[in-house]
């Protein structure tokens, strides 16, 4: 099963992690999995799904900014970088869609892009309000 798994981890904030007690965990799910076994994968004290999951991946990635602090607070297990994306055809409405093809010609990854150089704060605001008013 752990070949089939990917775990994206995005935040390596002690207080992202859920944690559960054994107690709870036994009351609500009983004792499918043996807790000897269960306490090797997801901790000691607590049920704690970040290190079950780590535990139980076989390819683990996590966001840029965090990949190195999770790397230290987990360093046998290698969590490789990846950038949060966004499909622009899907996600970008048609007001701001022709504002990035008025002034992208380029395109992002060309050393002359700049976009927020090339259009004003105004009419960023101007076509989002207009937007907003059409929902």
């Amino acid at each position: 099963m752990r070949d089939l798994c990917v775990f994206t981890t995005h935040t390596p904030v002690e207080a992202g992690h859920d944690k559960f007690s054994y107690p709870l965990v036994k009351q609500v799910l009983g004792e499918i999995i043996p807790f000897d076994v269960l306490r090797d994968l997801a901790g000691k004290d607590n049920l704690n799904m970040t290190m079950l999951a780590l535990n139980l991946s076989k390819y683990i990635n996590g966001l840029r900014k965090s990949t190195a602090r999770s790397r230290s607070t987990c360093s046998r297990i290698h969590i490789h970088a990846i950038t949060n994306g966004v499909h622009t055809f899907t996600w970008t409405c048609e007001e701001m869609a022709n504002l990035f093809n008025k002034y992208i010609r380029d395109g992002p990854m060309s050393r002359n892009y700049s976009f927020a150089a090339a259009t004003s704060r105004a009419e960023m605001w101007k076509r989002t309000v207009k937007q907003k008013k059409s929902c």
